[in-house]
């Protein structure tokens, strides 16, 4: 908690970690005799699993909360307007002598789909890993996914498999650092076109509860990841794989019908010149 000075700096106030009751209800921090004037109240820090709270400035007068501002700062932190708020929202805040922050819970949507359409890919098998937990001892068990129910969580890892017309949002993730990779083999869409499951991960990191960093790993050209940090989603896009169809026919006339039981070799001409069995089959 900062006071606003006359020069529009911050002078702190308090500070605290908040707690619970054995009921788990908020336990209220109390100011005695507060000065006139104008706080800022601040969540430095967000529990796990939670996003931070928007930053509160309030007027105290005669030790009663007068009105709620939204504030304008410059580059080194300091005030430069102050725009009150209007009653109905700042109702939603507080009144004159009680104020609540709310911390929203963290998501985030990630999302399965053909690198060229961008329509959904489904079956595609999908693992996210906290690699390493900002706080130890930390694992995935109270992150929750919505209505599905085909999302399997083993410690530190989830799994799972795309589905049509939904991305998996998975919510109260623990601060850390995360790989999501592909798992699964060659995926088909509705259409019967393949689609080369990419052999990168992306590596990304969460603090207070929205991503930071990331970076792809072993980047592919079969598939490339979207990380959009603002909306917390992340986009997995497969390439689709090239196909070259063989047939083995005889020309009778003008027509060419199949011929069964032929054995057929594919080889691959190699750098010095011999040859590697790529596949064989019977026709």
């Amino acid at each position: 908690l900062e006071k606003v000075k006359d020069d529009n700096t911050l002078e702190e106030v308090d500070k605290w970690i908040t707690e619970v009751d054995e009921d788990g209800n908020a336990v209220q921090k109390e100011l005695e005799m507060p000065e006139n004037g104008i706080y800022k109240l601040t969540e430095v820090t967000a529990p796990d699993g939670f996003k931070k709270a928007e930053e509160i400035f309030f007027e105290i007068v005669d030790g009663k909360v007068t009105k709620y501002y939204e504030a304008t700062v410059d580059e080194n932190g300091n005030i430069t307007k102050l725009d009150e708020i209007p009653k109905e929202e700042a109702d939603k805040i507080g009144g004159e002598e009680h104020l609540v922050m709310v911390d929203a819970p963290s998501k985030l949507t990630i999302d399965k789909l053909a690198m060229t359409s961008k329509e959904e890919l489904v079956g595609a098998e999908l693992k996210l890993t906290l690699t390493k937990p900002a706080e130890e001892g930390k694992t995935l068990k109270d992150v929750t996914f919505g209505e599905r129910k085909d999302v399997t969580v083993d410690g530190n890892t989830i799994s799972w498999t795309s589905v049509k017309d939904a991305a998996l949002e998975l919510t109260k993730l623990p601060d850390g650092t995360y790989v999501l990779e592909e798992t699964g083999g060659t995926v088909k869409d509705a259409d019967g076109n393949l689609y080369q499951v990419t052999d990168s991960t992306l590596e990304f990191t969460i603090e207070d509860g929205v991503i930071t960093t990331s970076k792809v790993v072993n980047e592919d050209k079969n598939g490339e990841y979207e990380v959009n940090k603002n909306d917390s989603v992340i986009t997995i896009s497969d390439a689709q794989r090239q196909v070259i169809t063989i047939s083995k026919v005889e020309i009778v006339g003008d027509k060419t019908p199949g011929v069964p039981g032929a054995e057929l070799t594919l080889e691959k001409v190699k750098d010095d010149n011999t040859l590697e069995e790529v596949d064989k089959w019977i026709t």
